[in-house]
């Protein structure tokens, strides 16, 4: 009986660590894609002005 419960307390610490590692893994994707999208808006900004403004000679 005592070889089951280790066993299952084995199981649940790696579905549990599985689960953090999963959260953490997500995060910094959200994190990640966050970034490059406020740095793609950024780069739009700077081209529209670029088109917009006139060139001086």
């Amino acid at each position: 009986m005592k070889f089951i419960q280790k066993i299952s307390v084995i199981g649940l610490s790696v579905c549990m660590l599985s689960i953090v590692f999963s959260s953490t893994s997500m995060a910094t994707k959200i994190v990640t894609e966050e970034h490059l999208n406020s740095v793609n808006k950024k780069m739009e900004k700077k081209l529209i002005i670029t088109k917009t403004t006139p060139p001086k000679y």
